[in-house]
């Protein structure tokens, strides 16, 4: 069990319009929310491969959360106590070895969740999934590594956040021992790093946001990593007790 405090932010009036007839205010009647998790995980670990399972139940009672309301003129953006918040999810974990040297690490998360919002006499669904492959390559001295995540959609009150499919690609050099330079590039073939808000479950009014950030698609990287080992190597020291007791147990009787 978990407890959520409201910001400052959300709880301050302080009303200002983003235009004639369309304003944003805090709360001050928001109270802290409760939630409750509840999971079931299942492990399994073979000589090549491990497999992890998991299912999980949240109840989230007064979420604080963006809601829209109305006063007949203006409508209003702000936060509100919703009843209640469930997420339900199911996952996945995948990892394999498929040659005996191990210089191949195959990596597979997935899940799937279905997400329920109620506020008043309103109720809002969603389900949703995502899916996280990688690949790692170790050879000698060098290592490749390619990540991938699917984009993901997730109701938040009565809004749907975007968040935004991401990738990677990396190859690594070690040379000398201690050194490693990496080269990598993220989000490659992406015009830009894009996240997207939107409102949902109200017909108060239609509202995408975009938030995009040019520069961090394609971005190309060069790490260069030298460890320095310094210090004195100290002998294990020699243990002078032992854990061993010879006064307890049962007495000799004679």
């Amino acid at each position: 069990v978990n407890t959520d405090n409201p910001a400052v932010s959300s709880l301050t009036y302080n009303p200002y319009y983003k235009d004639a007839n369309y304003l944003f205010a805090g709360n001050p009647n928001l109270k802290p929310s409760n939630n409750h998790d509840l999971s079931l995980s299942y492990f399994k670990g073979f000589k090549k491969f491990v497999l992890n399972a998991e299912v999980a139940y949240s109840y989230d009672k007064d979420a604080i959360a963006p809601v829209f309301q109305s006063d007949d003129t203006n409508i209003i953006e702000t936060f509100g106590n919703l009843d209640n918040v469930q997420n339900m999810k199911a996952s996945l974990f995948l990892q394999w070895y498929p040659f005996s040297n191990n210089i191949l690490r195959l990596r597979l998360y997935s899940e799937v969740f279905h997400q329920i919002n109620v506020f008043g006499n309103e109720k809002w669904n969603h389900t949703g999934y995502s899916f996280i492959p990688s690949i790692n390559l170790a050879y000698k001295k060098w290592g490749v590594s390619v990540f991938y995540q699917t984009e993901k959609k997730s109701l938040v009150g009565q809004t749907m956040k975007t968040i935004p499919s991401m990738a990677s690609v990396e190859v690594s050099y070690s040379p000398i021992k201690n050194l490693t330079l990496t080269g990598g590039i993220r989000y490659p073939f992406y015009d830009s790093w894009k996240q997207t808000t939107s409102v949902s479950g109200t017909s108060l009014l239609q509202r995408t946001e975009t938030e995009r950030i040019i520069n961090n698609a394609n971005m190309v990287y060069i790490n260069i990593v030298y460890n320095f080992t310094f210090g004195k190597n100290k002998p294990n020291l020699k243990l002078k007790m032992q854990n061993k007791d010879k006064d307890s147990g049962i007495l000799n009787r004679y």
